[in-house]
């Protein structure tokens, strides 16, 4: 399915099927800015594998990577990942260390870039899988499953009724769909807790 198929969809759910209300640019960004709140939520939806190449041992993405989802193999050979804590406790000079990379770590805080231990003598191929996210246009076919079309409609319904949220029934609609999306991906329990605190703040500042 392309995503010009999916804002056609979007126009029939509106009553809106000459974007009139709601563009077809407009409808397009709601869209990619579902799937960019699903490719944090749901990364192997995303996933790109790829074979690079590397001197120093240390990798990061490419601009459109979001985060490093496992280091196959180095050399054909496959790879283990070790907890930085752990290797600096296991080999405090690891970083010093050449040989045939046996396994990969990265900092805590690091989802984008990591590190070949012992690092390599010479250029070696590393494959890695990833999760990736660039905004689509219409001519471009939708990059998740279709179990998740639901999700990214509800999205841009979401986006779309709030663009009249000073209306209490399009707010209402709006914020509904924004649940359905949220379950959907799996941060129900996310949105619920954080409305919570909103809900709190609200309280105390009366």
């Amino acid at each position: 399915m392309k995503i010009s198929d999916v804002i056609d969809r979007l126009g029939v759910d509106l009553v809106d099927k000459d974007y009139v209300h709601w563009s077809r640019e407009a409808l397009l960004s709601y869209i990619n800015d579902g799937l960019s709140e699903m490719a944090l939520s749901l990364p192997s939806q995303f996933r790109v594998v790829a074979t690079v190449q590397t001197e120093t041992g240390e990798v990061t993405l490419p601009p459109d990577g979001i985060k490093v989802l496992s280091v196959q193999e180095v050399e054909g050979r496959p790879v283990n990942y070790v907890e930085m804590v752990k290797l600096n406790q296991l080999d405090a000079a690891w970083r010093g260390r050449v040989g045939q990379p046996s396994s990969w770590t990265q900092q805590e805080d690091e989802e984008r870039s990591y590190s070949l231990y012992p690092r390599p003598a010479t250029r070696v191929s590393v494959t890695h899988a990833y999760s990736a996210f660039m905004p689509r246009q219409e001519d471009d076919e939708l990059p998740v499953h279709p179990a998740f079309l639901p999700a990214v409609v509800d999205y841009a319904l979401y986006r779309a009724y709030g663009k009249d949220g000073q209306h209490a029934s399009e707010q209402t609609k709006s914020m509904s769909h924004y649940h359905t999306f949220n379950a959907a991906i799996g941060r129900e329990a996310e949105v619920k807790q954080r409305h919570k605190r909103e809900r709190a703040q609200r309280e105390n500042q009366r």
